[in-house]
């Protein structure tokens, strides 16, 4: 009974003093925003609403969560779990997004690819080509744990080039090769690719290129702790070195003038910033070649983007997620000879 008494004291302190202490509203270490209190009314409390976001704000807020975060992963660790809060503990330190066919909506994929069939019909005399870039997970299988599930990327690439005609650059058997050839083609620490695997990414999509060396690539750090490993923080983990390929060029970032490369993000946790500071709705680039190229991108475009400087006059990207405006008015005002996705 003393027990019990004695862990409810203790439990009901830590509660009071996360209520009493400035509230953090992000997260370096895991790369997010920390769940915050807000105003309630009676009803949210009635609905629940009210104790489903205390519980979450309880655990955000949890005093030196990052320590707490790693000694349970250290003690799972030891005894031998490699599934951590969606992340699986690879081999020869890698870790892995846990991207299984359960977390695959079926439907609203192929709904994405009519989206982007319609958009080729619009593209209708330009260029367009569409690149699904694969998960670590898939290209350095032989690196999974035992018995770990990754999703079906085969049937998922056989369903795009089926919808999408032609169009779809597959770079997953050339990562393969690569991999197989024991290059630094994804980081171990982080879920993107490596400025090595992205010109794979951009040898398969331009066929050509030249070779690497040929963009003098350059170490900018070796300290890389990506966001895999901000899910288990093991003490054991062995830190990635990020490369940049190419010189800066004129860039703009929202109509703000700006750099390809930001320095400053190497002294900051999320070191892949060094791409463009980050993502951004709308990012213009001057080039050294012909024809205005559009990118429709997630993040991982941010360190592929410079290979192809050589090969446009101008490129724009665009990321939907903080895009507001037309897409297709951007095609129609802007002249647009290429498109990739």
């Amino acid at each position: 009974m003393k027990d019990i008494k004695f862990t409810t004291f203790y439990l009901s302190m830590i509660g009071i003093v996360i209520l009493l202490k400035p509230a953090s509203d992000y997260s370096e270490t895991e790369n997010r925003t920390l769940k915050t209190l807000n105003k309630y009314s009676v009803s949210d409390v009635l609905e629940g609403v009210f104790q489903e976001e205390l519980a979450t704000f309880l655990c955000d807020q949890f005093p030196e969560r990052d320590a707490a975060m790693a000694v349970s992963a250290g003690i799972k660790s030891v005894l031998g779990k490699r599934d951590m809060n969606d992340t699986y503990i690879g081999r020869n330190h890698y870790y892995f997004e846990k991207v299984t066919d359960d977390d695959i909506n079926v439907e609203n994929y192929k709904r994405n690819l009519g989206r982007l069939n319609a958009l080729c019909e619009k593209c209708e005399g330009l260029s367009m080509k569409v690149m699904l870039v694969p998960s670590s997970g898939v290209i350095l299988s032989d690196c999974l744990p035992a018995f770990a599930s990754i999703y079906d990327a085969d049937t998922l690439y056989d369903m795009a080039e089926l919808a999408l005609e032609g169009t779809m650059i597959n770079p997953s058997e050339s990562l393969r090769a690569a991999h197989e050839r024991g290059e630094y083609i994804y980081y171990r620490t982080d879920h993107h690719w490596t400025t090595y695997g992205a010109y794979i990414g951009y040898i398969s999509l331009t066929g050509g290129g030249g070779a690497y060396e040929k963009y003098t690539p350059s170490s900018v750090c070796d300290d890389f702790l990506g966001t895999l490993h901000s899910r288990v923080l093991l003490s054991d983990t062995v830190c990635d070195e990020v490369f940049i390929a190419t010189e800066n060029t004129k860039t703009t970032i929202n109509g703000e003038n700006s750099t390809l490369y930001h320095m400053d993000a190497l002294t900051r946790k999320d070191k892949y910033q060094v791409f463009l500071g980050g993502n951004y709705g709308l990012v213009e680039l001057e080039g050294q070649g012909n024809g205005t190229l559009l990118i429709l991108k997630d993040s991982f475009a941010n360190c592929f983007v410079p290979y192809l400087l050589s090969d446009y006059e101008r490129i724009i990207m665009v990321d939907m997620r903080f895009y507001p405006a037309s897409v297709a008015t951007l095609i129609d005002t802007e002249n647009i000879t290429d498109v990739l996705v």
